[in-house]
């Protein structure tokens, strides 16, 4: 429990403020350590390069929009990174690529298996939503996205790319 989560319990009953019971607990050890994670899995743009045509969008069939994201694990340490590409309307989980690296190349792989995965079945004018990693911004990504005809579309907040995001919670 945070001090100031352990403040706003007793704050009733205390005759010090919210900061300065804070440095207390912190001066007698009730601080954690922050670990931070030395994994990245994208490089983020400062600017959504593609608007997020999701937002507001209510969908009713498949391959009107997919949403892909990129994660890690590690096994044996060694670190490993997976590329996930799922569809909006039915949350079916349409491609998992996994590969040693990060590069651009990885995606375009995953998407190719998120083709193969509808038997042929058109993605023209489906939406292709992502996160703002550089990945997602590669000529080659793009070059298959605008192949397919289809819309990229690029989230500010990783809440707007909930459903991708989800494969990673499992």
């Amino acid at each position: 429990m945070s001090c100031r989560k352990m403040y706003s319990r007793v704050k009733n009953t205390m005759q010090v403020g919210r900061d300065n019971f804070e440095q207390i607990g912190f001066s007698n050890g009730f601080k954690l350590q922050i670990v931070r994670n030395k994994h990245r899995t994208t490089w983020a743009t400062k600017l959504a390069i593609f608007d997020n045509h999701l937002e507001g969008k209510v969908f009713n069939g498949l391959n009107q929009a997919l949403q892909s994201d990129i994660f890690y694990f590690d096994v044996a340490g060694k670190s490993y990174y997976g590329v996930c590409i799922i569809d909006v309307y039915s949350r079916r989980l349409l491609a998992l690529h996994v590969s040693k690296t990060l590069r651009a190349e990885q995606n375009v792989v995953a998407l190719r298996k998120a083709i193969k995965a509808r038997n042929g079945l058109t993605f023209k004018g489906c939406i292709f939503h992502s996160d703002r990693g550089t990945q997602y911004i590669s000529q080659l990504q793009i070059a298959l996205i605008k192949e397919l005809e289809m819309t990229p579309s690029m989230c500010k907040l990783p809440q707007e790319n909930a459903y991708a995001e989800r494969v990673q919670e499992q």
